[in-house]
């Protein structure tokens, strides 16, 4: 799976996930940081990336265009360093890992993970 970390994650995660062999960009890197939500949702459906957020908009912006792809992952953990950000996602991948292949908005929070299926509103 390629990884697409938005704005507010840290690009040192980038490195991080790269020694586990992920295959990640961060939108920094990629000269993306000024791109809208909808920019960087089309870029990662092109690229068959998930997208890695802090950020709400990305889940609202797939309900409205009931795209099932790509997934997202919104980290609702505040004050994450990359070290952190790396160890939670890795852990957490096993649980998201097969909703997040199919289209998924995935949300994680320090006690629980939750996923809806995407497109929203098709079960």
């Amino acid at each position: 799976m390629r990884l697409l970390l938005d704005q507010g994650l840290p690009r040192s995660a980038c490195g991080l996930l790269r020694e586990f062999g992920w295959l990640v960009d961060h939108v920094g890197e990629l000269g993306m940081g000024q791109s809208t939500d909808s920019e960087i949702l089309a870029y990662a459906r092109q690229i068959g990336a998930l997208v890695v957020s802090l950020d709400s908009d990305f889940h609202t912006i797939l309900a409205f265009q009931k795209h099932a792809t790509p997934s997202v992952v919104r980290f609702r953990i505040e004050g994450m360093n990359s070290a952190r950000f790396v160890k939670i996602f890795k852990r957490a991948w096993s649980l998201i890992e097969h909703a997040a292949n199919k289209g998924a908005a995935i949300t994680i929070t320090e006690t629980q993970i939750k996923i809806r299926n995407l497109p929203f509103g098709i079960e």
